[in-house]
């Protein structure tokens, strides 16, 4: 790690601190009736018809598709099993962790199971975290209206997305409803033109929303919509997407597909603005369906499209990985219709160009199982849940496969549940802070349809520490392939007091450093992305407080005006705000800040002759306003009691000094002894104490702060 200096630096304190150095760097239950519902805004915009046809590159996926066995290990049973009753035609579709532990249900309530679309509310439930119901509520109009989704907007409300005929241009129009947290309505906005539109919605970035889903034109009938293998539709279906901001404004709309009946299923943001969006290409009335791919800009233009065509194949969910790739659930089954009872479970994982990295094809031979949601676990793995069920006919009960796979998409293990129900329709699929996770859907019980809520518990284990397995007196690579990945070096770790976020330094090569974080969202770790408050400079090694109101961080940045430095980059510091962090403001020269439980602040500092030193720093309307010296050293990592300082000579070479009762401190031990090796270095401790993280040939590890209590 090297902080460049206007002054000269002795040569072995270049070579410890050369870590720092990137290369040249790149731009970089009771029942509440609705108030008087808030009057309709109708945008009824039509869609701007940007019909794009695929061009259909046939990609053959690298899997050998022979199902294989799935281990069946005992698992953890099932937590809770919750039912709602309002109707008799009740359909749950989406569920949305709620800030207080329990739980949204987004569906449609007395839905018309004619298909005719007679009647339907959207129907919105809101639990305790036992499943219980504190209210429900509806919205709609006279005519038949769905709700498809839910998500959180960026002022703390909700956001429902489906369909509505009450409303809208004629026809089905996509629909978006906000409210607050208490179901109020705030507002709803139609979009679309005279095909019918139907869309789920996803949060993006930049604070808008992409609604993604299917446009139907009821003119074009290709087939009966009750025809085996169709969708169900009165007509072509095509892709459609609609991008609109956070005022619910239409900035864009597109329709893909063409003449090709595409049954769009899953679709998430990429990490450049854009959107990928999963579907089934259906080749009614013949065999043989496809798995299609096709990834946007963000202003809506074609980027690329990918199709799988081998045998049968299905598409159920899409999600975006932590290593940012892609992940594709479906299914597999063979052409020859006497054997499409193998239909199997089926998972493709992409690159950012669409590539395929690898396929897996599993499951029970004499079952139809597959899957129709999945999430990734915070090891790093993946649990899906879907139908078990013998055969089409609907004479065999339903049941639930929830399966567990490896990083590399090998089943791990499979667990069958047998709800009391002749058939579920499963939708929603999340994944618990507690290592449980969330099933949803819609089962059907004495000829009528009610929703159901089901936690399981899956043995993920907790989502403390992003999830992974905590180690003892042997140290471990923290997060590897998540935050230890093989082609960046990773330094400097400081997770939130509250366990939320986790910040660490990450370098490409070639790159500059940059710091990156990961938070805990509705009980799921985000994969780790750059943070944006430093990246117009270099930035390294951050460290949040403990009150969790300041995070302080090294940046090649200039100085304010106005300053005298000595150094090419010094310390920094952004304050908590509402919405994240505030713009950085300058705290002064030094490198590497440490603080305990009291806010006592432990940096490196630098003497006139370039030597560096552990120093307490002592603000002045935060501001670095002298030091107070504590002996030579780097990297200081004070323990959040204070009672030990870990830090190296810029050597690796980690030792522990001890407070002691005279406010001296002891003379340095050396953590070599206890298994950590001679050239670790960059040292930092967990919030509560219990772990000690460091840098070791570029991964970051981990081990139990047992070790330094061993040397007292």
């Amino acid at each position: 790690m090297s902080i460049g200096k206007k002054i000269e630096i002795p040569v072995i304190f270049i070579m410890l601190l050369s870590l720092l150095v990137g290369c040249a760097p790149t731009t970089s239950t009771p029942i509440t009736i609705p108030a008087t519902p808030v009057p309709l805004i109708n945008t009824a915009i039509p869609a701007t018809a940007t019909l794009v046809l695929p061009t259909i590159t046939p990609i053959p996926p690298t899997a050998t598709f022979v199902p294989t066995a799935i281990p069946t290990p005992e698992i953890p049973a099932i937590v809770w099993d919750k039912t709602y009753q309002k109707t008799p035609g009740d359909m749950g579709e989406d569920i949305l962790a709620a800030d207080d532990g329990g739980f949204y249900i987004v569906g449609t309530t007395d839905l018309d199971l004619s298909g005719a679309g007679l009647s339907g509310d959207v129907y919105l439930i809101r639990t305790d975290s036992n499943g219980e119901v504190l209210w429900e509520k509806t919205y709609g109009g006279e005519q038949a209206d769905e709700g498809l989704s839910i998500t959180r907007t960026s002022d703390g409300n909700l956001l429902i997305g489906g369909t509505t005929k009450s409303f809208g241009a004629g026809g089905a129009d996509a629909y978006l409803l906000k409210l607050d947290p208490d179901g109020g309505e705030l507002w709803s906005k139609t979009y679309g033109s005279q095909p019918d539109e139907m869309v789920s919605i996803r949060g993006l970035a930049d604070g808008g929303f992409m609604l993604w889903g299917n446009s139907v034109d009821p003119s074009d009938i290709i087939a009966d919509p009750g025809a085996a293998g169709y969708g169900g539709f009165a007509g072509r279906s095509n892709i459609y997407l609609a991008k609109v901001d956070a005022a619910g404004n239409q900035l864009w709309s597109h329709t893909f597909g063409g003449k090709n009946n595409l049954l769009a299923s899953g679709g998430v943001e990429a990490s450049d603005g854009g959107f990928v969006v999963l579907a089934s290409l259906l080749r009614f009335p013949e065999r043989g369906d496809d798995l299609y791919l096709i990834k946007l800009d963000k202003n809506g233009n074609k980027v690329w499209e990918h199709t799988w065509e081998d045998e049968s194949m299905s598409a159920y969910d899409l999600i975006r990985t932590s290593d940012d790739d892609y992940l594709i659930a479906g299914s597999y089954s063979p052409m020859d219709e006497t054997a499409q009872v193998n239909v199997d479970f089926l998972f493709i994982k992409v690159d950012q160009q669409g590539s395929e990295i690898w396929a897996r094809n599993f499951g029970d031979t004499d079952m139809i199982d597959y899957p129709m949601a999945v999430t990734q676990t915070a090891d790093g793995g993946y649990i899906a849940v879907g139908d078990w069920v013998k055969d089409w006919s609907g004479r065999y009960p339903g049941s639930i496969s929830i399966v567990k796979l490896d990083q590399n998409g090998e089943p791990v293990w499979q667990k069958i549940i047998k709800p009391k129900s002749g058939h579920n329709i499963l939708r929603g699929l999340v994944q618990l802070s507690d290592g449980s996770c969330l099933i949803g859907g819609s089962k059907q019980v004495n000829q009528q349809f009610d929703i159901f809520l089901l936690k399981v518990d899956i043995g993920a284990g907790s989502s403390a520490y992003l999830g992974q397995t905590p180690p003892g007196m042997e140290p471990q690579v923290f997060a590897p392939g998540i935050v230890s990945i093989e082609a960046a070096i990773e330094f400097g770790t400081s997770f939130s007091p509250d366990g939320r976020e986790f910040y660490f330094t990450r370098r490409f090569d070639e790159q500059q450093n940059a710091i990156y974080t990961a938070r805990l969202v509705d009980g799921v770790w985000t994969a780790p992305s750059p943070v944006i408050f430093s990246s117009e400079y270099a930035a390294f090694e951050p460290h949040v407080t403990v009150d969790n109101q300041i995070i302080y961080f090294g940046w090649f940045r200039p100085p304010p005006a106005g300053e005298t430095s000595t150094m090419d980059a010094g310390i920094w510091a952004a304050d908590r705000t509402a919405d994240g962090w505030a713009a950085p403001r300058y705290v002064g020269e030094g490198m590497f800040v440490s603080s305990d439980q009291s806010g006592q602040i432990y940096v490196t500092s630098f003497a006139a002759n370039g030597l560096p030193s552990l120093s307490k720093a002592l603000l002045n309307e935060g501001r670095f306003a002298d030091m107070e010296i504590i002996s030579g050293g780097v990297h200081p990592a004070i323990a959040p009691d204070g009672s030990y300082l870990i830090f190296d000579n810029g050597d690796g070479n980690l030792r522990v000094i001890f407070h002691l009762e005279d406010d001296s401190w002891s003379v340095p031990k050396n953590l070599s002894t206890q298994g950590v090796p001679v050239t670790a270095s960059i040292a930092s401790i967990s919030p509560d104490g219990k772990y000690l993280f460091y840098t070791y040939q570029k991964d970051i590890y981990w081990v139990s702060t047992d070790i330094i209590k061993a040397l007292e």
